[in-house]
């Protein structure tokens, strides 16, 4: 019997046999594609990643299911990796053929009752910009790559989670509801439900925080007046008793002058099969999610996420930032990070203040030696076409690199230059 293969009863669904097939032979080439670049292998393992942070995305763009999504992409990994996510998620992708006409894409969009569309860049947004801006009942456009479409349609740039997070974050912030913020541990949560305080129209009121253990129905009903007229934020909402738990839920139902956000590292469905968190409750909360993503799912962020922490910790320290080279950058990218931005602005400061040799990669790293060298890479292209504006010539003469290496390298990370012009 051939033991590699995965039948349908273990896979499930084609998302299931993607991470069956993930799990067996992680770094085996999966896909193949070809560009103007040449051929471009990915392996199981990056285009489950890739999959991962569509599903993401999807999440943070409030897609329920059965919502439908387009495609207007070439025949490409991306177009594979985002149907892929959006049946994993329920939805119905409506695939458009990439040398339609405006006035065609426009009439298919608004009679199938899309609610995004994911386009491969400026230059086919610009061609149907005036169509699809004009009745279509798209609540969101996203540009694979090469810039943001324009803002009265929400455009984003899928690659940029933080920018979908952004965007989500500023939706949920004009809404009135109560909110959940959920994030592994060092993302963040309680700065995200400040930030939807900011950036509402409660945000000349109060903001107020309360861990969850301990608090019992006095100490609500007291946050809770404290907080009037703004926003009171709850963190770990599952470790709240189960006597405040309903002191809650009534002071929701009575719909009183204060937005109650909750934040949790944990997993809350888990937790709420487990009776660890009132039914009630976490569906109310489960309405409006705001969900961080981790820093294994942006490493890109990894370099400029360091770089601006190293520079703000030497300006306090009142000391010249040190030189971050492509060797730190490497260690950095070797690492998992799993206390995320938290861990990366303790290894900042550890750095502004001499201590660099704790950047060598922990065992806990799980990623193989192809993957670490890839994202290495990756970092390095991308920083070099930031400091020559998106000029590859210019960008390969900084990297020493032939112009021809250069340009297989950048389709081989689906990197596109023109994306840096200007930014």
């Amino acid at each position: 019997m051939n033991t590699d293969i995965i039948g349908c009863e273990a896979a499930g669904t084609i998302p299931g046999l993607m991470l069956h097939r993930a799990g067996r032979t992680p770094d085996a080439v999966g896909f193949s594609e070809f560009d103007a670049g040449g051929w471009r292998d990915v392996t199981w393992r990056e285009m489950t990643r890739t999959v991962a942070r569509y599903r993401a995305a999807l999440d943070r763009a409030g897609m329920a299911r059965g919502d439908r999504v387009a495609i207007l992409l070439p025949n490409c990994i991306d177009w594979i990796a985002f149907d892929i996510a959006a049946m994993a998620n329920g939805l119905i992708t409506v695939p458009l053929y990439l040398h339609d006409s405006a006035r065609n894409i426009r009439f298919i969009l608004s009679n199938s009752g899309t609610r995004l569309c994911l386009i491969d860049g400026t230059d086919r947004w610009q061609a149907l910009a005036l169509e699809l801006e004009n009745g279509t009942g798209l609540s969101e456009v996203w540009l694979r790559s090469g810039g943001k479409a324009p803002p009265t349609v929400g455009g984003i740039e899928i690659h940029d989670l933080a920018e979908v997070l952004r965007a989500h974050v500023r939706r949920v912030a004009q809404t009135q509801t109560e909110v959940l913020v959920t994030g592994a541990p060092g993302t963040g949560v309680s700065k995200v439900a400040e930030v939807i305080h900011l950036s509402s129209a409660l945000s000349k009121g109060p903001f107020v925080k309360r861990a969850s253990s301990g608090l019992d129905r006095a100490g609500l009903s007291a946050a809770l007046e404290v907080a009037r007229n703004g926003s009171l934020f709850i963190d770990e909402i599952a470790a709240l008793p189960a006597d405040s738990q309903i002191a809650l839920i009534e002071a929701l139902d009575g719909r009183g002058t204060t937005r109650v956000i909750a934040g949790s590292t944990a997993d809350l469905t888990q937790a709420s099969n487990l009776g660890q968190i009132n039914a009630d409750l976490f569906y109310r909360f489960q309405v409006m999610t705001v969900r961080i993503p981790s820093l294994a799912e942006r490493p890109e962020d990894i370099p400029i996420l360091f770089r601006h922490y190293v520079a703000q910790a030497s300006e306090q320290a009142g000391l010249t930032a040190p030189d971050i080279t492509p060797q730190v950058i490497a260690a950095l990218l070797a690492q998992d990070w799993p206390g995320n931005a938290r861990a990366l602005m303790s290894a900042a400061m550890r750095f502004a203040l001499g201590f660099r040799e704790e950047l060598a990669p922990t065992a806990s790293n799980d990623l193989g030696l192809n993957d670490q060298m890839s994202q290495i890479e990756h970092s390095l292209l991308v920083a070099a076409l930031q400091r020559a504006g998106g000029q590859a010539s210019v960008a390969a003469q900084d990297l020493k690199l032939p112009r021809k290496t250069f340009y297989d390298k950048l389709a081989k990370h689906g990197i596109r230059a023109e994306a840096f012009r200007n930014a």
